[in-house]
């Protein structure tokens, strides 16, 4: 079985193209092509920029994408089962994963009891937290409030100062 990066390199090769013609062209980093080519998928920066990739550079080759994106796919699932311990036979095909290593559709929705625990606790956090905005009328209410409403009720304003009073807080100031 040839390798993603052997089809790649060989077809570019027939086409008598090089490395930095093909980075031009498809726009993709040439460290990144010389990567793809060498089967070295991991020095990409994810996944989904080694398909993305893939596709790119198989259709600016002129080979089916979708049977090169389905081949890489093939070689990381064997690859995969190779760091898991499974041994890949001749006679059974490619590599599949155990079942528990395959998570159901139904299982990527349930929340697990400490996920559904932290979201209660927020939840309730949330709600005390308006209620006692509500009952302050501000965030930080209260204590801090009160004190300002006490302050305000004994220092006069400047409107009802005598007008021939001196103006002790104005002269402070300048």
């Amino acid at each position: 079985m040839q390798t993603v990066g052997h089809q790649l390199r060989t077809r570019r090769e027939q086409r008598d193209q090089t490395l930095d013609a093909a980075a031009r062209a498809t726009r993709i980093p040439r460290h990144a092509l010389r990567a793809l080519e060498d089967d070295r998928f991991d020095d990409l920066a994810a996944p989904v920029y080694a398909r993305g990739f893939l596709r790119n550079y198989a259709a600016w080759l002129g080979l089916d994408a979708d049977g090169v994106l389905a081949s890489y796919e093939e070689q990381q699932a064997v690859r995969q089962g190779l760091a898991l311990g499974v041994e890949p036979s001749e006679d059974e095909g490619p590599v599949r994963l155990p079942g528990y290593f395959q998570a159901s559709p139904g299982a990527l929705r349930a929340l697990t009891p400490a996920q559904t625990f932290l979201l209660l606790v927020t939840a309730a956090t949330l709600v005390v937290f308006m209620l006692s905005v509500n009952r302050h009328g501000e965030p930080g209410g209260g204590v801090a409030a009160a004190e300002r409403a006490r302050a305000e009720q004994v220092r006069p304003s400047a409107a009802q100062a005598a007008p021939g009073a001196p103006d002790g807080d104005r002269a402070a100031t300048r």
